[in-house]
């Protein structure tokens, strides 16, 4: 199954602005978790949503702040 890059970010997008941020805060494809105040437990959510939705699994040794910052 190929994974379509700009598929995974508008999904991930749509799924925080839904769950996560405040209405009116914007999404930038660039922007760094922090620059929204992502907590990490949300970028576990976030994780676990992407590995559902696309049925992906994501290694655990692969879960890295620098893997995890945007």
């Amino acid at each position: 199954m190929s994974i379509d890059k700009a598929k995974i970010t508008e999904e991930l997008s749509w799924y925080l602005r839904e769950n996560v941020l405040a209405k009116g805060i914007s999404l930038e494809p660039n922007m760094l978790f922090a620059d929204v105040e992502i907590a990490s437990v949300t970028v576990i959510e976030l994780v676990m949503f992407r590995e559902e939705e696309f049925r992906i699994e994501i290694p655990a040794e692969q879960l890295l702040p620098e893997n995890m910052s945007s």
